[in-house]
């Protein structure tokens, strides 16, 4: 018994000594980037966020129909901060209210690219408006947050790709692939 008790003690330093030597012999296998340009962006992407969380495009299921003026307004509010999208890509609307933006890319034999993102947020608890550190719907703007429903679920999402695209648009961007 005493001699199989040392055959196993024996295999699990042989085992830790293995493992420690291949630890300490790894090296990085990062791929070193290449520099890139400083990108100048306006402070205004802080406030185009917060403006888009005053929307209350509320979805409250498959049963309740959601308030289309305020998903209007939404649109409204998009097609005015975000001018380059609306006049070069091709806008459909899918059921009035949800929104398919195609950007063409310059070699149409490369597979499509999509990114996505949901306008809609949901219902805020009653009971717990008063956890809130600004109302649900403020758009508040912190020295560190911007305070709204949907700021991380998704309108910040929705808003971080359109900032993005309006910015690449800016700088005559075409993407080789449609997106």
């Amino acid at each position: 018994m005493k001699k199989i008790i040392i055959v196993i003690a024996l295999i699990v330093v042989g085992l830790l000594g293995v493992l420690v030597f291949n630890t300490l012999m790894l090296t990085s296998k990062q791929v070193l980037s290449e520099k890139l340009d400083e990108i100048e962006i306006s402070d205004d992407i802080f406030q185009n966020l917060s403006n888009g969380l005053k929307y209350r495009t509320i979805s409250y299921g498959e049963d309740i129909s959601p308030d289309s003026a305020a998903f209007y307004g939404f649109h409204s509010f998009l097609e005015e901060t975000f001018p380059l999208i609306h006049s070069n890509l091709t806008l459909e609307k899918i059921n009035d209210l949800s929104l398919l933006y195609t950007w063409k890319g310059a070699d149409s034999s490369q597979k499509p690219l999509i990114l996505m993102s949901h306008q809609d947020v949901v219902p805020v608890d009653k009971p717990t408006l008063g956890d809130w550190e600004a109302g649900p719907f403020a758009g508040e703007i912190t020295d560190t947050h911007i305070i709204g429903r949907g700021s991380m679920d998704d309108k910040g999402t929705l808003i971080g790709l359109m900032e993005a695209v309006e910015k690449l648009l800016e700088e005559s961007f075409v993407p080789e692939q449609t997106i």
